[in-house]
């Protein structure tokens, strides 16, 4: 009876330890423009388990680790609509790929001004933000 107990109980850790675990790679997209925003949010449910990651700098998104069955995959990101739809995750998933629509909002004017005199921050009676010709011309290149 032992040597029963102590078969099943190898068994099932063999069962355990062999068990493959799933994931999903996608990217998400502008639904106008075909082009990827960089950092979009994406969160899986599946009952009370929740996975959360971004967008990488190549645009994909990659979740390890999730559980067989049917799942609630919410993307957002700002400037768009979020989405939500539901997915059935398995062993043979396809890259996904999500669209976003832009939003009809639009946000509160930006004002950039460059000056050839030396100003002090603390001085400044509205909000200054001080970003580098190098940061400038990074963000337009990414953007583009």
């Amino acid at each position: 009876m032992r040597y029963c107990i102590l078969f099943f109980m190898g068994f099932f850790i063999c069962l355990v330890s062999f068990a493959q675990t799933l994931s999903i790679k996608g990217r998400v997209v502008d639904a106008d423009t075909d082009k990827p925003p960089i950092g979009a949010h994406i969160e899986i449910k599946q009952g009370q388990k929740n996975w959360v990651t971004t967008t990488e700098r190549n645009r994909f998104f990659h979740l390890y680790n999730l559980i067989d069955g049917n799942s609630v995959v919410k993307i957002s990101y700002m400037g768009y609509l979020t989405r939500t739809t539901d997915l059935n995750i398995d062993m043979n998933m396809p890259e996904q790929i999500y669209s976003l629509k832009p939003s009809s909002f639009s946000f509160n004017e930006i004002v950039i001004t460059g000056t050839g005199t030396e100003h002090y921050l603390k001085d400044a009676p509205v909000q200054i933000e001080v970003i580098s010709g190098k940061a400038l011309n990074y963000l337009i290149t990414e953007i583009c």
